[in-house]
């Protein structure tokens, strides 16, 4: 497992904004239908922030390997440290096979004034609102 920057070179500090790559190689050591990876992520605290389940048999699952990769355009985090949790279950996601608690940490710098911990897009404007005579107006 790692993470890629733009470029594709394996990092583990990134800009707040920037896109994001993970790259899994996932293998069993016997034959067993598509499992369903899971993947959370959490601050430094160990707050669940995000997380999503992947069956892998809309991937093609292979049981001899399969290489998957997980892209996140710009990265929604504006600063601190960070970490992705990975598991793998049975398709009813009652059997676990396999968990990596700490499949990986990383760091979100600032890329200008963000703070926190979540990278919020949007813009400011102004609102032009009628004057008091215009209102009344038929």
């Amino acid at each position: 497992m790692r993470l890629a920057g733009p470029e594709g070179d394996e990092r583990r500090q990134f800009l707040a904004g920037e896109p994001l790559g993970l790259r899994v190689r996932v293998e069993a050591a016997r034959p067993l239908p598509a499992p369903r990876l899971s993947w959370e992520l959490r601050d430094e605290s160990g707050l669940l922030l995000a997380g999503w389940i992947q069956d892998l048999g809309e991937l093609a699952w292979a049981p001899s390997g399969s290489s998957l990769r997980f892209d996140v355009p710009e990265l929604p985090l504006a600063d601190g440290r960070f970490r992705l949790r990975l598991g793998l279950t049975d398709a009813a996601g009652e059997h676990l096979y396999h968990q990596l608690d700490d499949a990986a940490t990383f760091v979100v710098y600032p890329a200008g004034d963000e703070r926190g911990v979540v990278r919020v897009e949007g813009r400011w404007s102004r609102e032009e609102i009628a004057a008091p005579a215009e209102i009344g107006r038929p």
